[in-house]
């Protein structure tokens, strides 16, 4: 065998196991959040609020997006990815969501811990779609939003 044939054949490898990584990495970022199977009690709420969540935004509800967030949170906004607190952010709200077009919540990687919860999830909006971290805590009984990050 030709010393620059064999060269070739792994370049030829490497770049179809490469195709092959990314296709699997990307499966199942369009499957709705709402389709997901949670795989504990736990997750099954975390999902519950991000699914209330994405009804909220997209029924235009301020108060039900308001009631989903702890009053600590700290949410992270804009291009400049600058953190406000919640009651900034509530200021603003009623507006933001006028403006926007309605988002889609994808196939959720949730990490639980304690009484923390940290869901990478794509949100679809128009025709932009980005990858957001939502931070949950449990606490007096139920999941709330303390934050996300992109």
């Amino acid at each position: 065998m030709k010393k620059g044939s064999c060269a070739k054949n792994k370049s030829g490898m490497l770049l179809a196991l490469l195709v092959l990584s990314i296709t699997i990495m990307s499966c199942g970022t369009d499957t709705p959040l709402a389709e997901y199977t949670p795989s504990s009690d736990q997750e099954a709420a975390v999902k519950n609020v991000l699914l209330g969540f994405e009804d909220g935004v997209n029924r235009r509800d301020a108060q039900k997006v308001a009631g989903l967030i702890r009053e600590d949170a700290m949410l992270m906004l804009g291009r400049e990815r600058r953190l406000i607190s919640k009651p900034d952010y509530l200021k603003i709200l009623p507006q933001r969501l006028a403006d926007q077009p309605s988002i889609a919540l994808g196939r959720p990687k949730m990490a639980l811990s304690d009484n923390t919860a940290d869901v990478r999830i794509y949100m679809k909006r128009g025709n932009a779609r980005a990858l957001i971290t939502f931070h949950l805590t449990h606490d007096d009984h139920r999941w709330a939003i303390s934050g996300w990050t992109y």
